[in-house]
Formats: structure tokens, sequence, C-alpha cells
């Protein structure tokens, strides 16, 4: 793939990509209302930590049918893990995610887990409630997050269907501020 991408919009009326290639910035425009196939479309922010001591991931999807809330904390110094997913099925509380990457918000809640993610631009707060992470547990984190590069990495890319794609955003070395609780454990 060699193709710098331009602004514009990233779909045409048919919901095919109007470019594939890749950007170091977000210029092409996505608009959920320009996918075709709404029944096959999935979003996911995924938010990566890592530190000489933990790895923190989340993961947050949103589909027509599906959404979920994934959790991976691996503890280095005391070689402990934990996983964890909430999946809500059949449309039963779907997670809406923002229009783009670079602003909105995500907020969801349920009785035994919530997760806020508030994006202004180059800067991002992400907080993570969930009872009973592992006997007895219950896990919170919180992590503000600034861009300190433009660090940014962006790629459209086409499936042998037309209306198929992916589009993907990465955003690298932000600078992170946080704490997470595991019980009576703090990191």
């Amino acid at each position: 793939m060699n193709v710098l991408l331009k602004s514009g919009k990233l779909l045409d009326e048919n919901g095919q990509l109007i470019s594939s290639g890749f950007a170091f910035e977000l210029v092409r425009e996505y608009r959920k209302s320009d996918v075709v196939l709404h029944a096959r479309l999935k979003e996911i922010n995924r938010y990566n930590i890592v530190s000489k001591d933990f790895a923190l991931s989340i993961s947050i999807s949103s589909s027509l049918n599906t959404s979920y809330v994934s959790l991976c904390f691996n503890d280095f110094k005391n070689d402990k893990s934990y996983i964890k997913t909430k999946i809500q099925v059949l449309r039963t509380g779907n997670i809406v995610m923002p229009p783009d990457s670079r602003s909105g918000s995500i907020e969801y809640a349920k009785k035994d887990f919530s997760i806020e993610v508030y994006n202004d631009y180059r800067e991002k707060k992400l907080s993570f409630a969930l009872k009973d992470l592992a006997k007895g547990k219950d896990f919170y984190c919180y992590a503000h997050m600034v861009e300190t590069t433009n660090g940014t990495s962006v790629v459209a890319l086409p499936f042998d269907k037309d209306d198929e794609f992916l589009y993907n955003q990465k955003i690298d070395c932000l600078a992170v501020d946080g704490y997470v609780n595991i019980g009576f454990d703090k990191y």
C-alpha cells in the first residue's frame, strides 16, 4: 500500500471506499450513515497502557447486534493476570460510539460495570469500574492520556467485496497519568 490519502469523504454514495491507502492524520470523513451494510458494521476502541510494572488493555466494541467491553490486566511484578469480558447481545443496550475518534464520548453503565471515555482532540480521559473481577476483588481504573506527538496512523483498506472495508486509526505514544485498583492492590 503506497497511496497517501488526501482530504475528503471516506465512502461514496454506494458505501464504497473512495480511495484506499494510508495517512499520518485523520484526513478522511467517516460517517456511519454512509455505510451500506449496517448489520455488518463493527466499531472498536482499544486502549493499551504499558509500564514496567503492569499492562492494561481495554477494548470497547459495538455492532448492530452485540456490544462488549473487555479488560485484560497483567501484573508483571507479582505474575498475576486478570481477564474479563462483558457482552450485551441482540440490541439489549448497545454502546454508542462517537462519530469521530478525535472527539466525542462513550458512556455506558450496567449494574456490574461502567465505562466512560471523554475525548477532546489531543486529550482523553478513561474510567472503568467492574465489580467482582476476581474472587470478590472489584476493579477500577482512571487514565488521563495526552498526545505528546502527532503519532497517528490511518489505514483505509478494501476487502474482496466492494462494500466491505477496514478503516483504522492508531494514536501512539500518549503520556498517561492515572491508577488501577484491584481490590486493595494499587498500581
